[in-house]
C-alpha cells in the first residue's frame, strides 16, 4: 500500500542523494583541507628547497622539494652523517635538530644567503636528525 507519508519519505530520501553530490568547489575544499592548511583561507603550501650533503663544502649531496612549516626526519640513509647544508629558496630559514621529530638541540638558521659548507664549524658535523624549514 502506497500511502503520501512514503512517497514524500522517498522523495525527501532522493533530493537528499542529489543535494549532497560533491561538486568542484567542494572536491577542491576538501583537497585544499587535506593537505595541510586549516586557517581558512586555503593557501597552497609554499616550497622550499633544501639540501644537506655528506661531505663538507656541497659534495655528496641530494636535493629535497619540502613543505615549509612542516617537520621532516632525514630520509634513510641521511640520519648523523651530514657535513654540509644549504637552502636554495629565497625567504625561508631552515633549522637542523639532533633528534627525529625536530626535538633536542636545535642548529641554525640556514638560509640562501647563510649556507653552512662544514657543520663541523659549529659542532653539528654528522648530528642532523631533523629539520623544518619556515618563512623569514
Amino acid at each position: 500500500m502506497f500511502t503520501i507519508s512514503r512517497f514524500i519519505l522517498a522523495v525527501a530520501v532522493l533530493a537528499g542523494t542529489v543535494f549532497a553530490t560533491p561538486t568542484p568547489e567542494t572536491s577542491l575544499l576538501s583537497a585544499q583541507v587535506n593537505n595541510g592548511t586549516t586557517d581558512g583561507d586555503f593557501a597552497p603550501l609554499a616550497t622550499v628547497q633544501f639540501e644537506p650533503c655528506k661531505d663538507n663544502n656541497f659534495n655528496n649531496c641530494q636535493l629535497f622539494t619540502i613543505n615549509s612549516d612542516q617537520c621532516y626526519n632525514v630520509a634513510s640513509g641521511w640520519n648523523d652523517v651530514i657535513s654540509s647544508i644549504r637552502v636554495l629558496s629565497r625567504g625561508y630559514s631552515c633549522y637542523i635538530y639532533s633528534d627525529f621529530n625536530c626535538s633536542g638541540i636545535r642548529g641554525g638558521p640556514i638560509r640562501i644567503d647563510n649556507p653552512h659548507p662544514n657543520l663541523s664549524m659549529y659542532g653539528w658535523n654528522d648530528i642532523t636528525s631533523s629539520y623544518i624549514c619556515v618563512p623569514n
